[in-house]
């Protein structure tokens, strides 16, 4: 499958650019059309037109139309950077067009526009809400089920109704996604599938000896149910650090295998194991774990960004350090998060080292487990 995204892995991965899974918006190459596609952190959520019509941009030429997004605010690297995507893009004019009424809109017209192309200096593979509050209430976007009229602000304690799992309220999934919340700060969503009851309890199996932890201090990590992670890789899952969430398999999974085959316990704590180094390390932090317990050398090379090529190379060595697994060998973010999932996996007693016999090492468990409570 040709992703709009570079994915580093097919096993469970982290997703560099946004995503797109399961809702046509992938094609053999990148799309140039599917370039113009807002994502709404959920399903049939409402959100703000666009601003210029197309027949008066259509009299710009299209360098006059990257200049003219590139003067956004945060978004002067536009088409100056590399791309979230190893695949080169050629826009039309018609997409420049459809960016530029995306990314010049302003719904409630309080100086931050709605929408963004870049993150930092990425360019990302969908458009993303850049103002969380689209109506100026004070409910961000994601809680409120009329994100364009603006209500009373109240302050949300419990899950709103509309992004509640299923439309009986005492359902089983209904109860996990309220534990979930509670216990770790983690908000389950349905998007192209539903959760199924034995992931949401594998979930908080490993949420409850990591995120437990982290509560107050996390940013309010999502956990999507996608239907495209593929069948013949049935333990698929990504994080995706634009949103600060991931996704897993749902229940059309268990529809065609049959529920309870297999758990997903540790894919989870492997992209648990992403979260954590973007919102609880820095890159500095990454480097001296890779270098001092991994695979990897260069200490010295310092690194600003977690997208250094630093991070992203395979190790020159394998004959120093400690990898739980080959594909803990991909690049420093696959290995960090395969020896996090180890390190939970053996806390929670769920199973043993995946493929060897060596333990993690005593330093580096004391290590993430200092990490993890301070």
């Amino acid at each position: 499958m040709a992703w709009l995204f570079n994915k580093l892995s097919n096993r469970h991965s982290l997703t560099l650019g946004l995503f797109a899974i399961a809702l046509s918006w992938y094609s053999a190459a990148y799309a140039d059309s599917a370039f113009c596609q807002p994502f709404l952190v959920y399903k049939n959520m409402s959100y703000p037109k666009t601003g210029a019509s197309s027949k008066d941009l259509q009299r710009k030429t299209r360098y006059q139309l990257i200049a003219e997004i590139q003067a956004l605010p945060g978004q002067d690297s536009f088409l100056k950077s590399t791309p979230a995507t190893t695949a080169s893009v050629d826009l039309t004019k018609d997409s420049l067009i459809c960016l530029h009424q995306f990314l010049h809109t302003d719904f409630d017209k309080d100086g931050v526009f709605d929408w963004k192309i870049m993150e930092g200096s990425r360019r990302l593979s969908k458009i993303l809400p850049q103002d969380l509050d689209w109506d100026n209430d004070g409910i961000e976007n994601l809680y409120d089920h009329q994100p364009l009229i603006k209500n009373s602000f109240k302050k949300i304690k419990n899950i709103p109704e509309h992004l509640l799992l299923s439309t009986a309220k005492d359902s089983t999934e209904n109860f996990l996604q309220n534990k979930i919340w509670e216990e770790c700060g983690v908000l389950a969503l349905n998007y192209t599938d539903s959760h199924s009851v034995d992931n949401l309890q594998d979930f908080l199996k490993v949420c409850r000896h990591s995120m437990k932890t982290l509560k107050g201090k996390n940013r309010g990590l999502l956990l999507y149910a996608f239907s495209s992670h593929t069948y013949t890789n049935p333990a698929s899952a990504s994080f995706y650090p634009e949103l600060n969430a991931m996704s897993i398999r749902g229940t059309s999974y268990e529809k065609e295998y049959g529920a309870g085959k297999d758990s997903v316990a540790r894919t989870i704590a492997h992209e648990l194991g992403h979260f954590f180094i973007f919102n609880f390390m820095t890159p500095a932090e990454l480097k001296f774990a890779a270098c001092e317990f991994g695979l990897w050398t260069n200490k010295n090379q310092t690194s600003t960004s977690f997208f250094d090529s630093f991070f992203l190379q395979t190790p020159k060595s394998t004959d120093k350090g400690y990898a739980p697994s080959d594909y803990a060998r991909t690049n420093v973010h696959e290995w960090f998060s395969e020896v996090f999932a180890e390190f939970l996996i053996k806390r929670i007693g769920l199973e043993d080292s995946p493929t060897q016999t060596s333990t993690l090492p005593a330093r580096f468990d004391s290590w993430i487990a200092n990490k993890l409570t301070h």
